[in-house]
């Protein structure tokens, strides 16, 4: 694969397109049925052994900073419920899960009869106004084409007054903005399904407070992953150096390297005044 080209191959590779100032990626449909599929090789006792100890992976100091283990919170599009797992295995026991896909969620069940998830759409899911301490979406409200409004005001709905959310989407970050500045994303929409955007962070912050929220920080995560997605023929190179692999896993933790993020993670607070509401009634 040469530096700056991405193609679907037989593998599904994600292809990309600048369009009005975002990237948008073209794969498969994300429906129901596109995630169980993805989820279904990882619902194995052996894959949450990790899980069932606490681990949050790049959210753990970011969890830990905002939340209590007495709030209750929702995860709106949980996957396979890793993280509910891993907040549980940390003394939290006020989770709900909501998930789109029915055969992730009983596969899910199956190992974990008493997990509080269940199937339902994360736009409309059903649970009274205020009555969550905290929301967590990671990964979801990107793959919705008409853009990701429907999301975030019913996370708003469902948060008490100053909830916190905890929201990530793809980022356009300084390597990206750079590739389309010099051409290397097509400008014509490939042949293939859409799948999700990648959101400059002033894009995305707009939407928050639109939706009345007030971002408390956003940065980077995935990093390496970015590096990988964007230029993986770089990290090829390194494996042929003497020392590629230490450098690599070097790559890997390293802090400063989420400047280059794959995703990124906004922290956001429920305003006292619903912007988004006064905005529409205006």
């Amino acid at each position: 694969m040469t530096l700056f080209k991405e193609k679907i191959n037989s593998t599904n590779r994600r292809e990309k397109a600048w369009k009005n100032g975002r990237l948008v990626f073209f794969q498969n449909l994300p429906d129901a049925n596109y995630w169980d599929n993805y989820w279904n090789d990882t619902i194995t006792k052996e894959y949450y052994e990790t899980y069932e100890e606490g681990q949050l992976n790049e959210f753990s100091g970011i969890f830990d900073k905002y939340l209590k283990v007495t709030d209750s919170i929702l995860e709106a599009g949980c996957g396979n419920a890793r993280y509910i797992i891993a907040l549980c295995a940390k003394g939290f026991n006020k989770i709900d899960g909501i998930e789109w896909g029915e055969k992730t969620v009983e596969k899910v069940k199956k190992i974990y009869p008493d997990l509080s998830i269940q199937v339902g759409d994360v736009t409309n899911t059903g649970k009274p106004d205020s009555s969550y301490d905290a929301y967590i979406s990671l990964g979801v409200v990107e793959h919705r084409l008409e853009g990701p409004e429907p999301f975030l005001i019913e996370a708003n709905r469902v948060l008490k007054p100053s909830g916190y959310a905890f929201i990530t989407v793809p980022y356009v970050n300084p390597l990206r903005t750079l590739k389309a500045k010099l051409g290397q994303y097509a400008d014509v929409t490939p042949n293939a399904s859409f799948f999700q955007y990648a959101f400059r962070r002033a894009e995305f912050r707009n939407f928050l407070h639109q939706a009345g929220f007030e971002v408390i920080e956003a940065h980077g995560i995935a990093g390496y992953y970015g590096l990988l997605e964007e230029i993986p023929g770089w990290l090829n190179f390194i494996d042929g150096l003497p020392g590629g692999w230490a450098i690599k896993q070097y790559l890997k933790r390293a802090a400063w390297i989420d400047i280059f993020g794959h995703m990124i993670i906004f922290v956001c607070k429920k305003c006292e005044i619903n912007r988004y509401h006064l905005s529409s009634n205006s």
